[in-house]
């Protein structure tokens, strides 16, 4: 497929998933990197959302074609009016350009590798993430709601544990659905699970191993 307009292909791709890990879609966002091969960035943003916005305001602002006005001034039908009245369809309204969504980050911790996964519990409780530097974090979700979050005492950081069992990138993280173990799988060829209702332990209680990657 040839590149529009100078843009390149994994270009294009990359506004896609950064745009897909803003709206919360980190892992449908991690699927569509590893199908096309186009490295993830720690990075989400709506900019993609901001660029279509523009670019329709662009379009909107642009002057009608000198046959639709004259056929305007002549008291004639436009192409809108007879689609209006064969279709019951308001294309103005429907031409209207959403603005784009705000938000507001509540907290934000780094993994010494790229962040690779993320996955909630079922309960919404806790997130777990995953990195390219083999360690994972389980995150309690009340505790990012916080307004002190990212200045608590190390007590209560939403960080309440960081995992080390793998020897290699992290490449999918999810919950048993009783929200008490976490499985995790690397490209050591292993999948962990850990306990993690547990006070305290860094390790996997079990492991698989498995001839070929996890991806």
């Amino acid at each position: 497929m040839d590149d529009a307009a100078g843009v390149g292909r994994d270009e294009v791709i990359r506004l896609i998933l950064c745009q897909l890990s803003a709206y919360g879609f980190a892992n449908l966002s991690q699927a569509i990197a590893v199908h096309t091969k186009v490295p993830m960035t720690t990075d989400s943003n709506s900019r993609l959302a901001e660029l279509v916005q523009l670019g329709l305001q662009s379009e909107q602002q642009q002057p009608p074609p000198q046959s639709q006005v004259q056929n305007q001034q002549e008291g004639g039908a436009t192409e809108s009016d007879t689609e209006l009245d064969a279709g019951g369809i308001d294309l103005g309204r429907a031409s209207r350009v959403a603005e784009a969504p705000q938000y507001h980050m509540w907290y934000k911790t780094k993994h010494k590798g790229t962040a690779t996964t993320a996955a909630f519990s079922r309960d919404g409780e806790y997130i777990a993430t995953g990195s390219a530097d083999a360690s994972l974090k389980l995150i309690e979700v009340d505790r990012v709601r916080r307004p002190s979050a990212g200045s608590a005492r190390r007590e209560d950081k939403p960080v309440i544990r960081t995992l080390y069992h793998h020897e290699a990138e992290i490449t999918g993280v999810a919950f048993h659905p009783n929200g008490l173990v976490l499985a995790s799988c690397a490209a050591d060829r292993s999948i962990k699970l850990f306990d993690i209702s547990a006070a305290y332990g860094k390790h996997a209680f079990q492991s698989f191993s498995d001839n070929y990657a996890f991806r």
